[in-house]
C-alpha cells in the first residue's frame, strides 16, 4: 500500500471512531428507538463510501464488544455485504439487545445475510434462551439449505434437545433433513440422535457419512456399539479410527478381536486409536491382555512412524508384567532416549516392573525439566 493509501485508510477509522463516539452520545439521548423491519429497496442516499463507512464502524464495534443501536439501524438498511457483516459483529459483540436485529436479518432477501444471521444467534443464544432458540427453529426449514445447517448448529451450541428440532426436520424432504442436521449431529450427544446416525450412514455422499459416523463417536452411547463395530471395517481410515476410539470407551471383552485388524493396515490413526482403546478396555477390567497381540506389539514399537511407534510404547503397559515386552521397553529406555525413552520407563513403572526403578532415578537426574517432570510421573504411577 502507498503512503497516501495508508493516510486514506486511516483516515478513514479515524472518521470512523469519531462517528462511533457521536452515535453512542446520541444514541444515549434517545428515548424512543422504533422497531427495525426487513430491508427492502435502499435508500437512494446510500453509497459505497457509506458502505465503507459502516463497515469501519462495525469492525470497531465488534473490536470493542460494543453494542450501539444508530449504527444498528443504519447498516440494517445498506447493502448485502453490510447487512452481512452486520450480523457477524453482533454475533461477535454478544449482547443480547442484537437479538432483535438478527431475527430481521434471518428473513432477509439474501441467502448470504441469512447465514451469517442464524450462525450469530447460535453465538448469541445460551441455554434455556427460548426467544433465540424459537428464532432457530424456524430457521430450519429455510429455503437455503446452509442456513437451515447454521440454525441446526446453533441450536446444538445451546444444548436444545434433538427432539425439539424433529418438527421442524420432519417438514423437509429426508434426503434434505439429513444434508442439514449430519454436519452437526455430534452437538446432540442423545439417544434421539442414534436413528438420524444410521440414515447417515447410509448414503452414499462421502462428507454426510463421515459427519454420521463422527456423530456417533464423538461423545459415544452404549447404544450404538452396534453402529459402530462395522465401522472399524471402513475404507475410510478417519471413520475406522472414529469408531476404534469410541469403542474403546463403551466397548467390551469381544471387540479386541475386531481391533486387532487395525494394527495392520496401511494408515497410522487407525493403528493408533486401536492400540489406545485396547489399553482402555483392559485398563478398565473390560477385557485381559490378548496374547495375540503381543509380538505385533513388538514390532510396532520399531515403526518408523513416530505416533504409532509412540503409541505403541505407551499401550504396552497394559500387557505388563510380560517377559519380552518388559525386556524391549528396558532397551528402548537404556538405548534410544527422547520422549520413546521417557515413555518406556512410564510404562514399565505403570506396570510395576521392577526395571523401572533405577530408569526412573536417572531421569529425575536429568538436567532437563520436562524429563525430571516425566520422573516425578513415574515414580507416582
Amino acid at each position: 500500500m502507498t503512503t497516501r493509501g495508508r493516510a486514506t485508510a486511516a483516515g478513514r477509522l479515524l472518521v470512523a471512531a469519531v462517528l462511533l463516539s457521536l452515535a453512542v452520545a446520541c444514541a444515549g439521548r434517545s428515548p424512543v428507538r422504533p422497531a427495525p423491519s426487513p430491508p427492502t429497496v435502499r435508500p437512494a442516499a446510500a453509497t459505497a463510501s457509506d458502505d465503507l463507512e459502516l463497515r469501519a464502524l462495525l469492525l470497531l464495534l465488534s473490536d470493542r464488544r460494543t453494542f450501539e443501536a444508530l449504527t444498528v439501524d443504519r447498516a440494517l438498511v445498506a447493502g448485502a455485504g453490510v447487512r452481512r457483516e452486520l450480523a457477524l459483529a453482533l454475533g461477535r459483540i454478544g449482547d443480547p439487545r442484537g437479538r432483535e436485529a438478527l431475527a430481521v436479518l434471518l428473513s432477509d432477501v439474501e441467502p448470504a445475510v441469512r447465514q451469517a444471521a442464524a450462525f450469530a444467534l447460535g453465538r448469541l443464544g445460551t441455554a434455556g434462551d427460548a426467544a433465540t432458540a424459537a428464532l432457530l427453529l424456524r430457521a430450519v426449514g429455510d429455503a437455503d439449505r446452509e442456513t437451515g445447517r447454521r440454525a441446526i448448529e446453533g441450536l446444538g451450541r445451546m444444548g436444545v434437545a434433538l427432539d425439539s428440532l424433529r418438527g421442524a426436520l420432519e417438514a423437509l424432504p429426508e434426503d434434505e433433513a439429513l444434508a442439514r442436521l449430519l454436519p452437526s449431529l455430534f452437538r446432540f450427544p442423545e439417544p434421539a440422535a442414534l436413528p438420524y446416525a444410521e440414515r447417515g450412514l447410509a448414503l452414499v455422499e462421502p462428507q454426510l457419512r463421515a459427519a454420521a459416523a463422527y456423530g456417533l463417536a464423538r461423545e459415544p452411547q452404549p447404544a450404538a456399539a452396534p453402529l459402530l463395530r462395522p465401522l472399524l471395517a471402513d475404507p475410510d481410515p478417519w471413520i475406522a479410527g472414529w469408531a476404534a476410539r469410541a469403542l474403546g470407551r463403551i466397548g467390551g471383552r469381544d471387540d479386541l478381536p475386531r481391533l486387532a485388524p487395525l494394527l495392520e493396515g496401511p494408515e497410522a490413526g487407525p493403528i493408533i486409536q486401536a492400540l489406545r482403546a485396547a489399553r482402555a478396555l483392559i485398563e478398565r477390567g473390560a477385557a485381559p491382555p490378548p496374547e495375540d497381540w503381543r509380538p505385533r506389539l513388538l514390532a510396532l514399537f520399531d515403526d518408523p512412524r513416530p505416533g504409532v511407534s509412540l503409541t505403541a510404547i505407551e499401550a504396552a503397559s497394559a500387557w505388563l508384567l510380560d517377559r519380552r515386552l518388559g525386556d524391549a521397553l528396558a532397551a528402548i529406555a537404556r538405548d534410544r532416549g527422547g520422549r520413546a525413552g521417557e515413555l518406556a520407563i512410564l510404562a514399565l513403572a505403570e506396570a510395576r516392573d521392577p526395571r523401572a526403578l533405577p530408569l526412573v532415578v536417572d531421569l529425575a537426574r536429568d538436567g532437563d525439566g520436562a524429563r525430571r517432570a516425566s520422573a516425578a510421573r513415574a515414580a507416582g504411577a
